[in-house]
């Protein structure tokens, strides 16, 4: 890109990115958006996330314009650490605000194979929030592995991951331990929480350390397997009671999360919230088994009334 030279943040000309008010430290990382095609990339740390992109200014200059984040129905809270996720069902996701509650969640309109198969959902006209049919819609333009659209991923000091969508946070999930308490400077406590988040190369298997001494792997894939009745477009399964290829505890656990997801507040984990992977939210599954564990690792001692 041409207003970079020489060094990888060498700047011509030289800009300058001011941080919050505050006491300092305020900036504990940067994360560069190496999927975007529009120049981004994040400062987080003492309670902020600011997106910074490189837009078209007064007389056609391009000029770096900040977006701070939301955090939504939660407190605000000091960010760790951070990581971009390719998002192949960016276009597939209505992103919908509650009026009465102010309660924001996502909603489908589509989901995506492996493969780069469109599969629309077919509501009920009646009843909006249920799904009567699912219909082989065309396919997508390039492959789900080669998208610029983007989640983005925060660790925070309670262990949580924050999941983050056009600048807003959805919801928490629970990643880790808190570690062992921190007492800042000026008397503050606090945890280290998820210090570090990390996506590997295949795009999908995404790594969070954590102050508890662990490690664990999360698959992100936003795509779903192909099924044999999506042979050509236009094709059209009807989603039953039993739920479109699902078991009954399977259909059970939809219609489970689907509550959870009108439930949920932004940002919370309170109930099912953390755990939802209803139609159009962001996935984030904890692989089963992938685990690395530091020799002793961190617990909380017990205390007694």
């Amino acid at each position: 890109f041409p207003a970079f030279q020489g060094a990888d943040f060498e700047l011509s000309p030289p800009e300058v990115f001011p941080a919050f008010q505050g006491a300092p430290p305020q900036v504990y990382g940067v994360v560069w958006n190496e999927f975007s095609e529009t120049p981004e990339f994040i400062t987080y740390g003492v309670k902020h996330v600011m997106t910074w992109r490189l837009e078209q200014g007064e007389r056609g200059l391009p000029t770096w314009t900040k977006t701070a984040g939301t955090f939504g129905a939660t407190k605000v809270m000091n960010v760790l650490s951070a990581c971009f996720v390719p998002d192949p069902m960016s276009q597939f996701r209505l992103t919908i605000r509650d009026k009465e509650t102010g309660r924001v969640f996502n909603k489908g309109t589509a989901k995506v194979t492996h493969s780069g198969k469109v599969v629309a959902f077919n509501r009920d006209p009646h009843d909006d929030e249920r799904v009567v049919s699912e219909e082989y819609a065309g396919n997508m333009r390039g492959s789900p592995q080669e998208v610029s659209s983007t989640f983005l991923l925060t660790g925070f000091p309670s262990g949580e991951v924050g999941i983050w969508l056009s600048g807003y946070m959805m919801r928490t999930i629970q990643a880790h331990g808190t570690g062992p308490k921190i007492i800042t400077a000026d008397g503050t406590v606090t945890y280290g929480g998820v210090m570090a988040i990390k996506l590997r190369s295949d795009r999908t298997t995404l790594l969070t350390g954590g102050a508890d001494g662990c490690v664990n792997a999360w698959n992100v894939a936003q795509t779903v397997d192909d099924h044999d009745w999506m042979q050509k477009v236009g094709d059209t399964v009807s989603v039953s009671d039993a739920g479109s290829g699902l078991s009954k505890s399977g259909s059970m656990q939809r219609q489970k999360e689907g509550s959870a997801m009108r439930r949920a507040q932004a940002g919370t984990t309170g109930g099912n919230a953390s755990s939802v992977l209803g139609r159009g939210s962001v996935k984030m599954r904890k692989k089963e088994g992938v685990i690395w564990r530091l020799q002793t690792p961190f617990q909380e001692e017990a205390t007694h009334a």
